[in-house]
């Protein structure tokens, strides 16, 4: 059910659970969770450039969940044998598959 749920570019919060239980923190949890910085003059936290840095890094979420356990360096997709168009989606530029 979890692995359909993701197929159709959700990411249910039952996944989240389990891995939580496991001990894998695959989204953080406060914004010190997150390494990032910016050479701008602004002493917002996170400051517009880091913001809409992590909008678009939402936004390809959004369009395939997938991409979530990539950037925490797991293909997912490689380790259940997901045919790439599957796991794709409509994204018009899928992140390619390295063969091993």
């Amino acid at each position: 059910v979890l692995l359909a749920r993701l197929l159709n570019g959700a990411l249910p919060l039952a996944l989240l659970e389990v891995l939580e239980a496991e001990g894998v923190a695959l989204l953080p949890s406060a914004w010190s969770d997150v390494a990032s910085s910016c050479s701008c003059p602004d002493s917002a936290t996170p400051c517009k450039h880091m913001a809409a840095v992590y909008y678009m890094l939402t936004s390809e979420i959004d369009k395939n969940p997938f991409t979530v356990f990539l950037l925490r360096g797991v293909d997912l997709v490689r380790r259940l044998g997901i045919p790439l168009v599957l796991a794709a989606g409509d994204l018009p530029h899928p992140v390619p598959i390295e063969e091993a």
